[in-house]
Formats: C-alpha cells, structure tokens, sequence
C-alpha cells in the first residue's frame, strides 16, 4: 500500500508541474527575444533596431527583377536594415513615407507580400500583399521597403542589389540618404566617421571576413566613448563562434560592443555616414 501511495504522490505531482506549465504561456513568451524593437544603450538613449532574421519577412525574396538567384533577407539582408536601422535612427516616423516619392511609381509605393520584397513577378494574386502608406507601416517595414527600393524600385531605376554575383551595392546608402535630404560621407578613416557620429549622425560600417563574418557583412555603429563602439547588428544572435580571441560582448541579442581600440582589429574598415544636414 505505500508504495502504491507513493506512486500515485510522484504521478500527481507530475501532472501539477505540467499543468501548472500549459497555464503560464505568459512567462515562456516573456523569455523569447523580440527582434526589431526598441533597444536602449545606457548612456545614449533608445535606438530603433531591425532584425534582417526577422521572422516577418526573413524568407522573403530580395532579388531584383530577372535575377536568376533566390536570396532571402535572412541570409543577404544587412545592406537594406542597416540603412533602415539608420534612417528610423535621424528620421521621425511622420517623415518617412516621403519615400514614395522615390519610388518608381509613386501610386504603387512600395507593396510586398510574406514571401517577397518587391511585386516583380515574385507572387500571386493568393497571396496577402501589404501596401505600407502611413508612418506606423514605414517604421513598421522600414527593411523591407529599402529593400524594394534596392531591388530597382526607385524612381532611377538603379538596381542596387545585384543580380548576379554577391550582395548589395554600398550605392544604396547614398541614394536612400539623398532621398531623404541627409547629408552622406563615406570615409575609410574611424577618426573621420566618429567625428560625424558624435556630432549627431550615423555611421553604417561594412565589414569582411573576420569576427563577424566569413563574408561580408553590413553593421551600424550606434555610438562610441572612450572605452567601447556600441554596434546594431542586424544579423541579431546571441554569440559570435569566429570570435575566437573574443573582442566582443553581447550587450543583447542584436546590441554588441567592442573596444574602441580594437576598431582594426574587429574588421571595421569602411564607413557610410548618414546626418541631418544642419539648420
């Protein structure tokens, strides 16, 4: 008999704990990393961050018209949320729908769908296509309508991500810049670009095969002090395998830092400014 009470104790404790499991879904949620999202770095203030890993659109097609590639944002996307990332950064949200402008056709915007960035022959009619038109829909897509914008969806007609060979052309940071009126630098010098980002700018950096890549990779340099570059990835992980001589800490998911004195030595070579132009 004791052992048959022993037993059913054990059984009804199991069946508590899972129970008890199945009614707190809250708490398992509050675990899970959002991706794009308000990120703080203490001592700057709260940045807008975009996630190229998005689950929102990281398996939508990123190609231009006629590519004969299929590349998705989660794999090739940093070019167009890093220039996202900068342009929510210096831009309010009432100012960025004045991309439509730019776009190829103004009346068509800049329209997408779960599995596609642009309307270039990438879905059908079954499919949900959002249209984004007002300030909550830019800041909401910001990555998504540069990429269209990249794909050849812009009133140039220039087509900044390549339909063959690798990646994304650094063109697409000075013609979204100038679309929007910034002022655009681009420099090989760490001096030259923390000069413009401590005087209220952004600087987008690119990096090569190294700690943060066994490719290419674009990033954004948020902010910098004496001791460390606070750096939005827009590949948001949780640790970094190739940094094998670990020269960099994960603030968070998508927040990393390194020493400022390792600017060389992290890969940080070039860099795109984008400013305010002053009043």
């Amino acid at each position: 008999m004791k052992q048959k009470h022993r037993f059913l104790t054990a059984l009804c404790l199991a069946l508590c704990l899972l129970l008890c499991a199945a009614a707190c879904p809250a708490e398992e949620a509050q675990e899970t990393q959002a991706y794009s999202r308000t990120i703080t770095i203490d001592g700057f203030g709260d940045f807008v961050y975009y996630a190229q890993n998005d689950p929102d659109w990281d398996r939508s097609l990123y190609e231009p018209r006629f590519s004969k590639n299929y590349r998705v944002m989660h794999g090739g996307g940093c070019a167009p949320t890093a220039a996202a990332i900068a342009l929510a950064n210096l831009l309010t949200p009432q100012e960025l729908p004045a991309l439509l402008e730019q776009a190829a056709d103004p009346e068509t915007g800049f329209p997408y769908c779960p599995c596609a960035v642009n309307a270039f022959d990438h879905y059908g009619n079954e499919h949900g296509i959002t249209d984004p038109r007002t300030p909550e829909d830019f800041l909401a897509a910001l990555p998504v309508i540069c990429a269209s914008f990249a794909t050849g969806n812009n009133a140039q007609g220039l087509v900044l991500r390549k339909r063959d060979g690798f990646g994304t052309s650094t063109l697409i940071f000075e013609t979204l810049a100038n679309a929007y009126g910034l002022s655009y630098r681009g420099y090989s010098s760490w001096e030259n670009a923390l000069s413009v980002l401590q005087s209220g700018g952004v600087v987008v950096t690119c990096v090569t095969k190294g700690i943060f890549t066994s490719t290419s990779h674009f990033m954004v340099i948020a902010a910098a002090d004496e001791d460390y570059i606070y750096i939005l990835d827009p590949l948001m992980r949780e640790s970094y395998e190739r940094d094998t001589s670990h020269l960099l800490e994960v603030v968070e998911p998508g927040l990393v830092r390194g020493r400022t004195k390792d600017v060389l030595r992290m890969g940080l070579s070039s860099f795109y400014t984008m400013k305010r132009p002053e009043e």
